[in-house]
């Protein structure tokens, strides 16, 4: 009596493998939102970062005051009346703290040194964007427990 060969998998095997597979995702889908959440922050960020150094170059380039005012929901920069740039909304359960920043020509901030807090509703960490009152940017975590990002100096 010969045996024929066995082709494909079994039913059983097949449940087998879909369970692991459940398992799996049922441990890495809560690990990958708060990665995406993090990211959030970290983008937001870092556009506020790069948004801040564009108004400092634009004060200097049109020898004019050039200001960023932020809400808890969106920011804007403006020169005098017109305004450059304007973000809406930002990114989902993400918010920052409200505040107007000034830069003059030559002179950095008309005001001092400004702090805006990023945060997400969904994760416990946040981001500082700091801006001194020569209108350079620093990135920093307030508390040590946001790996990658220095803490913020303490003044």
């Amino acid at each position: 009596m010969t045996r024929k060969q066995q082709l494909g998998v079994t039913a059983i095997e097949l449940m087998v493998v879909v369970v692991i597979a459940a398992i799996l995702l049922t441990i890495a889908v809560p690990s990958f939102n708060d990665l995406i959440n993090r990211r959030r922050v970290e983008g937001l960020a870092n556009e506020l970062s790069a948004d801040l150094q564009f108004a400092h170059s634009e004060s200097i380039s049109h020898n004019a005051d050039v200001r960023l005012t932020a809400t808890t929901g969106s920011y804007a920069i403006a020169r005098g009346d017109t305004t450059i740039k304007n973000v809406a909304s930002l990114p989902t359960s993400t918010s920052m703290t409200a505040g107007t920043v000034t830069f003059t020509a030559f002179r950095g901030l008309s005001a001092a040194a400004a702090t805006f807090t990023i945060s997400n509703s969904v994760v416990s960490n946040q981001l500082n964007v700091v801006v001194n009152t020569m209108g350079r940017t620093l990135i920093c975590a307030p508390t040590s427990d946001w790996g990658g990002y220095a803490r913020c100096p303490t003044t």
